[in-house]
């Protein structure tokens, strides 16, 4: 008898055994989940600060990849807050399904285009275009909307907003660049 009943129950109970075992099984304290967050966030930043200058450099895919694993550690920081589990339900909300599928997408081909296609432009264009998934996707959050846009906005509105007050001022820097290393 218990064993018909265990298989007329519903999956839920047993996806919920699954969760909250997994959710134990990574208990941090309060004091370990901060630092968690603040050495993951503080490594993106540092990962991200690195990548410039590796730009500068001219090292394209090293510029790729240390931006990449910065925009990973940054989104793993919020999952020491909340917990991997719920961060990972928060990500696949309908509300940010689309931004989260747009930042894996972006994180994807820009380590492609760096690492197996070794084409400069393609991986400078992903790296923009992962940035401003990034930036739609953190839109997406409740916690602090930039005062520019309202939740819900479409993603081209997002990104012709990122572009033109965040990227623009990048690619007129990289666009004098070349052009003074051709006069040269």
């Amino acid at each position: 008898m218990n064993s018909l009943k265990g298989l007329l129950s519903s999956n839920d109970e047993q996806e919920k055994g699954i969760l909250s075992e997994a959710n134990e099984a990574v208990t941090l304290s309060r004091t370990t989940r901060i630092y968690g967050f603040v050495g993951c966030f503080a490594g993106g930043f540092i990962l991200t600060i690195l990548s410039t200058i590796a730009f500068a450099f001219g090292k394209i895919t090293l510029f790729a990849l240390a931006y990449t694993a910065g925009n990973i550690l940054s989104l793993m920081s919020t999952g020491f807050l909340v917990g991997p589990v719920k961060q990972i339900k928060n990500m696949f909300e309908m509300k940010r399904i689309w931004a989260t599928i747009a930042v894996i997408l972006f994180i994807g081909l820009t380590l492609c285009a760096a690492l197996w296609w070794h084409n400069v432009g393609l991986t400078v264009l992903f790296v923009i275009c992962e940035f401003c998934a990034m930036f739609w996707y953190d839109s997406q959050l409740q916690l602090a909307q930039p005062p520019f846009f309202a939740p819900g906005a479409s993603l081209f509105t997002l990104v012709r907003r990122c572009v033109f007050i965040q990227v623009r001022p990048f690619v007129h820097s990289v666009r004098s660049r070349c052009c003074q290393e051709m006069l040269r």
